[in-house]
């Protein structure tokens, strides 16, 4: 296999499908530092340097590596927010104030017209310090689509987040698993409801029972 091909498959394909799992199983987590969060970030470094790869597999230089660098910005924004998530875990700054940006997670909940509510999956936001937010899953699902199409790659497209299998219920639940959790001493939840197209929209709902349970 093309050693290329392999790096993308190994360390991007692969690693945003596992992540995208992870993300629809009904766990607590810290918003701010979690596993997910971790592997978010280690995604978004591979995709950034998979153009350096790109750029060196052709005998390209560090000129060419910038030149390549500037055209994906350029022609994808998905592949630039990728870029600057992974210049944001390494430095407390960058140049760029523009680029200044934080991951945060948080679990979504559907609730219904009787009130009942059902676990979606844990959005990882991309929040920019000048006001964007952005689904990380949806974002890092277009980027590697990127490479998939320029590359001229034979893979399964990557699709977008993984919707859990649970049912109504009257109130929004949470698991907490040790062994999947550092550390926690809060956790996040977003509410929504469908419209009249059945677009999930952010909803405040009057009342809701919030609960974590510890997983035995």
């Amino acid at each position: 296999m093309n050693r290329l091909l392999l790096n993308f498959i190994t360390n991007i394909h692969k690693p945003f499908d596992e992540l995208n799992v992870r993300l629809s199983q009904q766990i607590a987590v810290q918003p701010d530092v979690n596993d997910a969060i971790h592997d978010a970030i280690n995604l978004s470094v591979h995709l950034k340097h998979f153009c350096d790869l790109v750029a060196t597999d052709s005998g390209g230089d560090d000129t060419t590596i910038k030149t390549l660098r500037k055209e994906v910005d350029q022609q994808s924004s998905d592949n630039k927010i990728m870029s600057d998530i992974a210049d944001m875990s390494k430095h407390a700054r960058l140049k760029d104030k523009s680029r200044h940006n934080k991951l945060h997670s948080t679990a979504a909940f559907e609730f219904n017209d009787q009130g009942l509510c059902r676990y979606l999956r844990t959005i990882i936001w991309v929040v920019y310090n000048r006001g964007d937010k952005f689904d990380f899953i949806e974002v890092a699902a277009r980027a590697i689509n990127y490479w998939i199409n320029r590359q001229g790659y034979h893979l399964t497209k990557a699709h977008g987040p993984i919707i859990a299998n649970s049912e109504y219920s009257s109130e929004a639940y949470l698991f907490y698993d040790p062994s999947k959790t550092v550390f926690m001493d809060s956790t996040s939840i977003n509410t929504f409801r469908r419209d009249s197209t059945g677009e999930l929209k952010l909803f405040d709902p009057p009342l809701i029972k919030f609960v974590v349970y510890e997983k035995k």
